[in-house]
């Protein structure tokens, strides 16, 4: 029930064995997650934080990258694909991580752009899709990152009531410069 969910919350209550199974089913979890005494952290605070560190302009500071993936590399093991707060996070040590040593931790950022699209975080996915295609055209040739681009512009067209200009020139721009390259001048 709702209270005596409030009730293990506020540690007014402790749940049965079968209780414990009930909460991992429902949160999709190991029961150990629930059992292990892990350090709760203000991912909030923590996100407000990194975030004021990321750069604005398109200068790249490696002091800079590295002192954000340091902020939180000692929180990635407690992260999960449960909260906006923790996707961002994590998606903001796999870029930092990318920008100090060329090297995407893929499957977490894998993972933090499916979460975007599967909860209508429209916004970040697409500036998580433009990411990765730009480290894809540093690491192969523009025909081989066309369909990649397309697929991008095609979930911005079809979510665009959801969007801001700025979002959807990006996307549209940055199909244009993939076209272009790949010789497609007509398209691009």
């Amino acid at each position: 029930s709702y209270s005596l969910i409030s009730q293990i919350e506020n540690n007014k209550a402790n749940p049965s064995m079968d209780t414990l199974n009930i909460i991992a089913a429902k949160l999709q979890l190991p029961i150990s997650d629930l059992l292990s005494e892990k350090q709760l952290i203000d991912v909030k605070a923590v996100l407000k934080s990194v975030e004021s560190l990321w750069p604005t302009n398109y200068e790249r500071d490696i002091e800079v990258y590295k002192n954000i993936q340091q902020n939180i590399a000692s929180y990635i093991p407690q992260l999960t694909f449960h909260s906006y707060e923790e996707v961002r996070l994590i998606e903001l040590y796999c870029m930092s991580t990318y920008y100090v040593t060329r090297e995407l931790p893929f499957e977490q950022f894998s993972e933090a752009l499916q979460f975007y699209k599967q909860f209508g975080h429209v916004g970040r996915a697409l500036k998580a899709s433009l990411f990765f295609i730009q480290i894809e055209l540093q690491q192969k040739p523009y025909e081989q990152v066309l369909t990649a681009v397309e697929a991008v512009a095609t979930y911005a067209q079809k979510h665009k009531h959801m969007l801001d200009a700025m979002q959807l020139i990006d996307v549209y721009y940055m199909k244009a410069v993939v076209e272009s390259g790949a010789g497609n001048y007509e398209e691009a």
